[in-house]
C-alpha cells in the first residue's frame, strides 16, 4: 500500500527541524573602509563564505553588516579572516545568536548551535538570571577582537531574548 500525501505531510512534520541560523546577524568594525574599490573587495570576500545572504557597508561608520541564511555554520573567525585577507583590521563585532548557555568551572559559556567552540559569557546579574542552563536562548551582545588565535572568544551579552 502506497502511503497517501496526508500520511506523508505528517510524517514529515514529525521529523526534527533543521537547527535555524546560529549566528543571526553580525555588525563588524573595521577602520578606514572609505573607497570603492574597498568596498567591492569587501563585500567579494564576504559572500564567498557559505552561509552569507548579504553584506551592507557602512563606510561613515567604518561598518560591515552581513545578514547570514538559515542553517548557515559561518563562524565570526571566518568573517573577521575575510577581512584581514583583504588588508582591514577588523575591531569589535556586534553579533546575535542562538545557541545555548551552560555553567561550568565557575563561569558561565555560551555553545553557539552548530559551531564548536564555545564563548566566554560576560553578563550581569539581571541578565543571567533570564539564562536556564541548556535551554535554547538568542543572545546580542559585543564580541571584542581576540589577540590569541587559541583564547576564548567572550560575548559581552546587551540583550538576552527566549
Amino acid at each position: 500500500m502506497k502511503p497517501t500525501l496526508p500520511l506523508l505531510a505528517l510524517v514529515w512534520a514529525a521529523l526534527p527541524a533543521p537547527a535555524a541560523a546560529e549566528f543571526r546577524s553580525v555588525e563588524q568594525s573595521a577602520a578606514s573602509l572609505d573607497c570603492a574599490s574597498c568596498i567591492s573587495a569587501v563585500s567579494k570576500a564576504l559572500h564567498r563564505l557559505r552561509g552569507v545572504d548579504s553584506v551592507e557597508l557602512v563606510p561613515e561608520r567604518n561598518l560591515v553588516r552581513v545578514g547570514l541564511k538559515p542553517d548557515n555554520r559561518v563562524r565570526l573567525e571566518e568573517i573577521r579572516d575575510a577581512l584581514k585577507g583583504v588588508g582591514f583590521a577588523p575591531t569589535e563585532a556586534r553579533v546575535r545568536a542562538r545557541g545555548r548557555a551552560v555553567a561550568g568551572q565557575g563561569q558561565w559559556q555560551f555553545q553557539i548551535e552548530g559551531l564548536e567552540r564555545p564563548y566566554g559569557l560576560s553578563i550581569d546579574a539581571e541578565k543571567r538570571s533570564r539564562l536556564v542552563a541548556g535551554e535554547l536562548v538568542i543572545l546580542e551582545g559585543i564580541v571584542p577582537p581576540v589577540s590569541d588565535p587559541r583564547a576564548q572568544p567572550v560575548l559581552q551579552v546587551s540583550a538576552v531574548n527566549p
